[in-house]
């Protein structure tokens, strides 16, 4: 680091007075810091970000709307370093499936890892799941997260998961497994409902049965509901899920809209600040 402070205490005191020597030098700090930065810094091959793994591969093979899970033990694993494999170790951590993998591989992970911003309710419930102390015991809460692949790097045996995988995890299938969106009935008896279309900010659903309509989605503010074009209310149910009620029809279409009204707030402000800059503003004199 004492040639970059050289260079910096050298700049301060003379300024730039010289364009060609101020090229040279910024020049010099690019190559020293690119030379001093190659051996400390890992590097992966590039192929590495579009490569898919087996676990990946085989989750996507499914075109069920699911979510897999972790076991605890297999998230807090340290089996996998990459010094002891190689350049491999890379591709084995990636297909682990660890952090978001949602955007990159369009599978989605109820256990939140990795995630800037996690909701208390949806912290409580994982916990509530890692409290648990065997993959047949947490069967239900998964089963009600829409879980319908179990990831473990070690064999269990269960009543209430098939191991369906082998590579280097185990990859379970919860038998009990629950659609992401379902109609209850009043007998407590659950009715299908079909997801027609399922995007970030807006799932589309159609259904013939009444009752409670559940989507295991993340209730949170700012979700608008409709039933057959009229407003509904959305009510939390199952923990941490959305819930609308369905009655006095035969054919049901639920849609559910991303609107917050912080957003709408947060754009008029910004647009009222940027016609009063303009407004006010008056161009300066230079001559």
């Amino acid at each position: 680091m004492i040639i970059p402070f050289f260079i910096l205490i050298y700049f301060s005191a003379t300024g730039i007075n010289n364009i060609n020597k101020s090229y040279l030098i910024s020049l010099f700090i690019v190559v020293e810091l690119l030379i001093y930065s190659f051996n400390i810094n890992a590097t992966i091959e590039h192929d590495y970000y579009l490569e898919k793994g087996p676990i990946v591969n085989f989750l996507q093979k499914d075109k069920d709307y699911f979510r897999f899970f972790q076991t605890p033990k297999t998230n807090w694993s340290n089996k996998i370093q990459v010094p002891d494999y190689g350049n491999i170790g890379f591709y084995i951590l990636r297909d682990r499936l660890s952090g978001i993998v949602s955007i990159t591989s369009h599978i989605y992970d109820i256990g939140g890892i990795g995630e800037p911003i996690e909701l208390m309710d949806h912290a409580l419930y994982i916990y509530k799941i890692y409290s648990q102390n065997c993959p047949d015991e947490a069967n239900e809460l998964l089963s009600i997260a829409n879980v319908k692949y179990l990831l473990a790097d070690y064999y269990f045996k269960s009543n209430k998961w098939d191991l369906v995988y082998k590579t280097h995890l185990f990859v379970y299938r919860n038998k009990n497994f629950i659609e992401r969106a379902y109609v209850v009935e009043q007998n407590n008896i659950k009715k299908n409902a079909n997801i027609t279309y399922y995007e970030p900010e807006k799932v589309k659903i159609e259904t013939t049965y009444s009752g409670d309509m559940i989507l295991s989605d993340s209730y949170y503010p700012g979700w608008q509901a409709y039933v057959n074009g009229k407003r509904s209310t959305i009510q939390k149910q199952n923990y941490i899920f959305r819930a609308v009620k369905l009655k006095n029809s035969d054919n049901y279409t639920i849609t559910f809209l991303y609107n917050p009204v912080l957003f709408k707030i947060g754009l008029l402000i910004s647009l009222i600040s940027i016609c009063i800059i303009i407004i006010i503003e008056k161009p300066y004199n230079y001559y």
